[in-house]
């Protein structure tokens, strides 16, 4: 064997070795590139559900929060709620109606309507409005209550007066 083969075969044996090592690598590379890519699609489908549920979960606070505002707001169930309250609310807006002057014309200052004359004569004439309308319809609701039937108490409940 001459220098030539010797020098022939280190370079094909080396040949052989870069592409067994090159192969090694493209298969570490693709392993490596195909673990990250699933452990992405993972994340995006951990982020996908997470949003997805805090949206639900948000839908469901918020109807529950309108919910209640709209009953705390619904003046007409208020009212058929809480009757003697409503008459006790009537009553008070009329007192406190009934301090304001009746007329501010007396207000007058330098020819001109005095601004708290005018704020006075329109809260008076809102309140004597808004004390009217609850005493109607408090009264509604207190013959509406007094009128319908209600559900007998059970005996030995703590409502009842202990009589069967």
């Amino acid at each position: 064997m001459d220098n030539q083969q010797i020098a022939e075969r280190c370079v094909i044996a080396a040949r052989s070795t870069l592409v067994e090592r090159l192969a090694a690598l493209e298969r570490r590379v693709t392993g490596t590139t195909e673990d990250a890519v699933n452990n992405v699609k993972e994340t995006a489908a951990t982020v996908r559900s997470v949003v997805t549920n805090t949206a639900h979960d948000v839908q469901g606070v918020w109807g529950q929060v309108a919910g209640g505002v709209r009953d705390s707001l619904d003046i007409s169930k208020q009212i058929r709620s809480h009757p003697w309250q409503t008459v006790g609310l009537a009553a008070g807006l009329g007192f406190l109606a009934g301090f304001l002057p009746r007329h501010a014309r007396g207000m007058i200052r330098d020819g001109q309507m005095n601004l708290v004359g005018d704020l006075l004569n329109v809260l008076r004439r809102e309140l004597i409005g808004v004390g009217e309308a609850t005493i109607a319809a408090g009264a509604a609701a207190i013959k509406q209550n007094l009128y319908t039937p209600h559900e007998t108490v059970a005996p030995g409940s703590p409502y009842s007066n202990g009589h069967a």
